[in-house]
């Protein structure tokens, strides 16, 4: 799992906030995340990381469960996995 003081580079982007090209103030408020307090209660980007990296051994899973068995160019055959087999008990 990553989080912020671990090593690992994340980067994200979002279009949560929107700001105006123009405001009748001239000021617009923009929220942020406060990153202060990683050493007491963790830092709020933890669940992103968390997040980030359920999703990719998802998807690893996922494209593993649905590869097919294929015969290629010579004989060369590659297996896919066996689901049956891999999600039975032992």
């Amino acid at each position: 799992m990553g989080n912020d003081g671990s090593g690992e580079i994340f980067l994200a982007f979002s279009v949560a906030n929107q700001v105006p090209r123009s405001s009748p103030t001239q000021t617009t408020t923009v929220h942020t995340m406060i990153e202060d307090q990683f050493w007491t209660r963790g830092s709020p980007f933890d669940v992103i990381f968390e997040a980030v990296a359920e999703a990719t051994e998802e998807a690893a899973l996922n494209a593993l469960f649905q590869a097919d068995t294929v015969v290629e160019r010579d004989g060369n055959v590659l297996h896919g996995a066996p689901i049956q087999r891999i999600l039975s008990p032992l």
